[in-house]
């Protein structure tokens, strides 16, 4: 399931977020920062003017280069060290765990149940008493 080879499906939802679109020199070089350095990242821009076609291209060569080691799982994780928790989870689902994290990237997002954050009630801080008992 996780550890599967990326779909054709899983790059066009991944495709399709435009902060990943946006952003996805990033996402390239945490793939890959072998392949994907800075001449190999000026040639897929320069070649396509859309960040969408751009990061389809990326895609295209991190897949040809690494076939079966392409996996959802590799996907997943790298998503995940770009701080794109939110959006590997709108794509993955259930396969996206608190596992998949790097130890250290804990984000706020994960510390709280989503279900509970509508509930949640705002604390304020008690003023601290001094030594004389006075506030």
């Amino acid at each position: 399931m996780v550890d599967e080879q990326v779909t054709p499906q899983d790059i066009s939802d991944v495709s399709n977020i435009n902060i990943i679109q946006a952003k996805w020199p990033q996402l390239a070089d945490t793939l890959d920062n072998v392949t994907f350095d800075t001449g190999k990242i000026a040639v897929i821009t320069t070649d396509s003017s859309m960040p969408f076609m751009q990061l389809k291209s990326m895609f295209e060569i991190w897949l040809s280069k690494h076939a079966s080691e392409a996996t959802r799982r590799i996907l997943i994780k790298a998503l995940i060290k770009c701080g794109w928790t939110r959006e590997a989870r709108s794509i993955f689902g259930d396969m996206v765990t608190l596992a998949d994290k790097p130890p250290d990237h804990v984000t706020s997002e994960d510390s709280v149940p989503a279900s509970s954050t509508s509930d949640q009630k705002t604390m304020v801080a008690a003023k601290p008493i001094s030594p004389t008992g006075e506030h």
